[in-house]
């Protein structure tokens, strides 16, 4: 009965492995598979970015949506208080029972059969959109030559814009803007003005999803140096509702835009302006193109100093007030929390189509420009 008892206890180990091991070899067919994506960008975008990726991704955004917070965060912190857990009472049965190697050796196959699953349905669900066209194709923005005398012109033309709107705003006790409506009633309006932006741009924004999650825990993201984060494995578009205001919308937008399949950095903040100003609500217009303006202003004041002074002398007092809100918040949580946390994601980005890592986001800049000269040849 004894050797029974052992040969079945042996099987079952086998059929354990049998089964772990397929799935964590899902991680190194899945990077084969995103290889030969990456050199057929016209076929991703065809079959995944508006074929597969908006049918696997809706009913799972729609899914979490009904949830009032964010699936991710829960799932962050639950998940992280049951791996300990696992990995505690996995350590305790490892040194407490016979023939720890084995029980060590299964432990270890979960663990990369587990990480083979993530990133193969990482990829599944939405990091397959890294490699499809261009906004610039997608968009028909013309091929227009950057200049420092076209960044001055859209600053000049912008900065004004931007402080008639800033004008009907309210303000707090320090004379900071402040949202008119709450916070989740402004989210729930990302998806109208991706809509409106649709009958400009037909098919590419105008799909229905969960509208943006307010994170319980946002401040731990300042630390983090984040403000927003798109989760693929729930669909889920994720603010940072401790910054100041007048920047939550456009970025609540930005991570709409990931939601949506636009995964580059650059691309998403353009398409943050773009839907903002695609609204009917001064609030979404000013917060756009004032997240526009920081990327073109910061690149102006690298590029030609004086240009730069002649832009910013056109700012309200109003204007200049959240500006200054914006960077003392931000300088506030500089650390070495915040740049690890850049660092790792300055990886992930240059491990994902984008070489420049974190400074992919500054390219936003080429993408104004070319839509403004796109605007004034209409």
């Amino acid at each position: 009965m004894e050797g029974k008892s052992k040969e079945r206890k042996n099987a079952g180990r086998w059929r354990f492995l049998a089964v772990c091991l397929p799935l964590a070899a899902l991680a190194p067919l899945t990077w084969l598979a995103t290889k030969a994506l990456s050199r057929h960008p016209e076929f991703v975008e065809r079959f995944y970015s508006r074929g597969l990726f908006p049918i696997l991704s809706q009913p799972v955004s729609l899914l979490t949506g009904w949830l009032p917070i964010s699936a991710a965060e829960l799932i962050l912190v639950f998940g992280s208080l049951a791996l300990l857990a696992s990995i505690g009472i996995q350590t305790y049965r490892m040194f407490s029972r016979p023939d720890p190697w084995i029980r060590l050796t299964k432990t270890v196959s979960l663990l990369l059969a587990l990480a083979g699953c993530a990133y193969c349905l990482f990829y599944l669900l939405w990091g397959w959109n890294y490699h499809r066209l261009t906004l610039e194709r997608t968009l028909g923005l013309p091929d227009t030559e950057m200049s420092t005398e076209l960044l001055e012109k859209v600053c000049s033309e912008l900065i004004p814009e931007a402080a008639e709107l800033r004008k009907g705003l309210p303000e707090d006790e320090n004379g900071c803007v402040v949202l008119p409506d709450d916070l989740v009633s402004e989210l729930t309006r990302i998806n109208s003005n991706y809509i409106a932006l649709s009958e400009t741009y037909p098919g590419l924004w105008g799909r229905m999803y969960a509208p943006p999650k307010i994170v319980v825990g946002s401040r731990f993201m300042s630390w983090g140096d984040t403000s927003g984060i798109f989760i693929p494995f729930t669909e889920e578009a994720n603010l940072n509702c401790d910054m100041p205001a007048f920047l939550q919308l456009s970025t609540a937008s930005h991570e709409a835009a990931h939601q949506r399949g636009v995964a580059r950095e650059d691309e998403a903040n353009f398409m943050a302006f773009l839907s903002c100003r695609s609204s009917d609500r001064p609030e979404f217009v000013y917060s756009g193109t004032m997240l526009a303006l920081i990327y073109c202003m910061n690149e102006l004041h690298d590029d030609d100093y004086d240009a730069f002074a002649r832009c910013y002398s056109l700012y309200s007092d109003a204007q200049r007030r959240d500006l200054a809100q914006h960077n003392a918040y931000w300088k506030a949580f500089e650390g070495p929390v915040q740049e690890a946390s850049d660092t790792m994601n300055d990886n992930y980005l240059k491990s994902n189509a984008q070489p420049e890592g974190i400074r992919s986001y500054d390219r936003v800049v080429a993408l104004v420009l070319k839509w403004y000269a796109a605007e004034i040849s209409r």
